[in-house]
């Protein structure tokens, strides 16, 4: 997953979220590839059995899972969550428009890891970080539970915020008069800092081809991966330190070839 990120320049946040709200044709295909390559291979690899859902190779009709409501307090923690982070955003936005030349670098900082923090919080609460949830979307016809939608819900989700706020926010900065307008810079930093490459190319394709690979296998991806590994991870936590240690090195190794 590490030399597929790299490849691919992005993941499944990256290239599925950020990527499709800015309407790219890139992530589009990363995004489909890694879905398809995904199921192929949890379902050539017996993924179900490994992450315990029984039954994984004996299915032979679509079921899905049946509702589950939510843990006790999950609904009021993740609305709670919602109202800090954006009463948090609406402070950064404040100080970041108001900050000097020589504290603009904190705003920024600071709204780096109060995006980062919530966004774990966001994959705990929605049950991202459990492989099983993910395991169980990619193999839709695995007995065993049957088909669990929660995954492309989060996505949903996801993107029902992303888009029409970065659509929004690329729309002003296109109408922007002069780049010494506050409309062409974002509030937290000095500037955008947006892909520029636009073409669906073969490292692209074999990025999300490889990505998607692992990430049927395992049933994680590196934003769940490194959560966590740096929340304990339980009784699992030396696998999760093992899967971030192997996703790090092979990503940085792959980037430094490929520069």
């Amino acid at each position: 997953m590490g030399v597929g990120s790299s490849l691919g320049g992005g993941c499944t946040s990256g290239h599925g979220i950020c990527g499709n709200a800015r309407l790219s044709a890139r992530s589009a295909a990363f995004t489909g590839l890694m879905m398809l390559s995904g199921a192929a291979s949890a379902a050539a690899s017996g993924a179900r059995a490994a992450v315990g859902l029984v039954g994984a190779s004996s299915s032979s009709a679509f079921s899905i899972a049946p509702y589950m409501p939510p843990e006790a307090g999950v609904v009021s923690s993740g609305l709670k969550l919602a109202a800090v982070a954006a009463g948090t955003f609406v402070l950064l936005a404040l100080a970041g428009k108001r900050a000097k030349p020589q504290t603009q670098k904190l705003v920024e900082l600071a709204a780096e890891a109060s995006v980062g923090g919530f966004f774990a919080l966001g994959l705990g609460l929605s049950g991202m970080l459990r492989p099983a949830k993910v395991v169980a979307f990619l193999t839709p016809f695995g007995n065993g539970g049957g088909w669990d939608p929660s995954l492309a819900l989060v996505m949903a989700a996801a993107l029902a915020v992303s888009v029409p706020v970065v659509q929004a926010v690329l729309r002003r900065k296109q109408r922007a008069p002069s780049s010494s307008s506050s409309s062409s810079k974002p509030a937290c930093a000095s500037s955008f800092s947006l892909p520029t490459k636009t073409a669906v190319d073969a490292r692209l394709l074999a990025g999300a081809l490889v990505f998607g690979v692992g990430w049927g296998v395992g049933g994680i991806c590196p934003g769940p991966g490194l959560v966590a590994a740096a929340a304990g991870g339980g009784g699992s936590f030396p696998l999760y330190l093992a899967w971030s240690a192997a996703f790090l090195v092979s990503h940085a190794l792959t980037s430094s070839v490929a520069a």
